[in-house]
């Protein structure tokens, strides 16, 4: 099995400069998100509610965290690039979002001004699924607020792989037949409290929404 390159495993645990999110974090924005994503929640913007619990004041959505570092998509200048940009895998030229996980480690609060780091978590061994062969990445996004304390972490695991021949272009788009498609399993990782399960229907029009709400354009969410 080929070993990671020092030059890969270089890159692991180094922390890229901080980024300040594009915007304070706003009530405005909070809304918007919450009518796309249907959270209705009351704790985001009523003030009496919010009282009434150990929080005492409204905050933004914690599940927000993500979208507040979301990079404008217009203008292009000045975008930052990610730790992962620089990370070569010879020959793997495709890649799949296994999960992503987030922790909340303090209410995010409206007017606060964020910033943003991104690392290289780990670098997996080679593994062969019956996608393909290559490496289990996880990135790690670290938020802080004005007082540079750690707010929030946004965990995401891909797999970047190199894809079998043509001849088994099923295995590729990770078919089988007469059953489900699957990803790859992602490694174990801890856990300090697991939620119940929300399951929403999948339509078009929520789709289009969640886009809208998350900020999250990345091109590979789409069909060009």
């Amino acid at each position: 099995m080929p070993q990671l390159m020092d030059e890969q495993t270089a890159l692991v645990g180094k922390e890229s400069p901080a980024r300040p999110a594009p915007y304070a974090v706003n009530q405005a924005m909070a809304r918007f998100w919450c009518e796309m994503v249907e959270d209705p929640n009351p704790i985001y913007f009523d003030e009496d509610y919010a009282r009434s619990t150990w929080l005492e004041a409204p905050f933004a959505p914690p599940a927000m965290l993500f979208t507040w570092g979301m990079q404008p998509v217009w203008p292009e200048e000045g975008r930052h690039e990610s730790m992962i940009a620089r990370l070569s895998l010879p020959g793997c030229t495709t890649t799949l979002a296994v999960n992503a996980t987030q922790e909340y480690l303090l209410p995010i609060r409206y007017g606060d001004i964020l910033t943003v780091t991104n690392q290289i978590a780990s670098i997996g061994e080679e593994k062969t699924t019956r996608l393909g062969t290559g490496h289990f990445v996880t990135t790690l996004d670290t938020f802080r607020n004005q007082h540079n304390e750690a707010a929030g972490r946004h965990s995401f695991t891909l797999f970047i792989y190199r894809p079998p021949l043509a001849d088994t272009a099923a295995a590729t788009s990770g078919r089988t037949t007469g059953g489900a498609s699957r990803q790859p399993e992602a490694p174990a990782t801890s856990r300090v409290e697991t939620l119940p399960a929300l399951s929403l229907p999948l339509t078009l029009r929520r789709a289009i929404q969640a886009v809208a709400g998350t900020r999250d354009y990345y091109p590979f969410h789409h069909d060009e």
